[in-house]
């Protein structure tokens, strides 16, 4: 997932090279060359979880709560939030 900064300049490269196709591969050529930085949003940590996920590890972390399996502190958010 792009960053405001990384749709501006994909817009701008498709505006340049006419193709989409084109834009991505030159865009996607010059991230990894390290030419252009910070237009991709961080993945997760955890393969699969949600950004609910991530912001509920983090919380963990910093209250020095007990770290939980991912799929057993979803079951618990779900009951506790009555789904």
């Amino acid at each position: 997932m792009l960053t405001k900064k990384g749709t501006g300049i994909m817009t701008s490269m498709m505006n340049t090279y006419g193709s989409k196709k084109k834009a991505e591969r030159v865009f996607y050529a010059s991230r990894n060359a390290g030419r252009i930085t910070g237009v991709e949003r961080k993945r997760s940590h955890y393969p699969g979880a949600s950004m609910h996920d991530s912001a509920l590890h983090a919380h963990q972390a910093r209250h020095g709560i007990e770290m939980q399996s991912l799929p057993k502190m979803r079951q618990m958010m779900q009951r506790l939030m009555g789904r």
